[in-house]
């Protein structure tokens, strides 16, 4: 079975480089991963979770994805997805505080701290939206094709 994470990272670039009939092609591969795990019973996929709320798509799904993966594996990875799958889904408050939980190891990953910078936006809580921000392009300017230039465009709208 292909993985999630490539054919994510496969339609973001395809889609960049104008090939929309590929990176949609890619989109149905993702869902088609979906599906065979949910033929299978298995409904705990952070990754296919991350796939989804980074990309806007079945923002209910990555949620449910992610919820489901919890009590099986509580360490800061699922947490982190269900900030950002929260977020997407416009649940601010409750991303806010799985984003904590995600933080308070302090791992140096950048889409922990861009994730966490987008959600304090959402919340009004600017300074530290921008601190998150910064961290997330300091520890690695391109940290995803995909969201690190969100996280740029977020700073500088930020920063007016």
């Amino acid at each position: 079975m292909p993985l999630v994470e490539y054919a994510g990272a496969l339609q973001d670039l395809y889609a960049r480089a104008g090939q929309p009939a590929e990176a949609r092609k890619r989109a149905e591969m993702i869902d088609m991963i979906d599906k065979m795990e949910q033929a299978s019973e298995l409904n705990v996929n952070r990754n296919l979770a991350m796939a989804y709320a980074d990309r806007d798509r079945k923002l209910d799904r990555a949620l449910a994805l992610v919820e489901a993966e919890l009590p099986g594996r509580r360490d800061i990875y699922p947490y982190d997805a269900l900030a950002w799958a929260l977020y997407k889904n416009k649940e601010y408050e409750e991303a806010g505080k799985a984003k904590e939980k995600a933080l308070e190891l302090g791992t140096p990953e950048p889409a922990f701290y861009y994730h966490a910078g987008m959600i304090e936006r959402a919340l009004g809580q600017t300074d530290q939206a921008r601190m998150h921000l910064e961290k997330a392009l300091a520890l690695n300017v391109r940290f995803d094709p995909r969201q690190a230039p969100l996280a740029e465009a977020a700073l500088k709208g930020i920063a007016q």
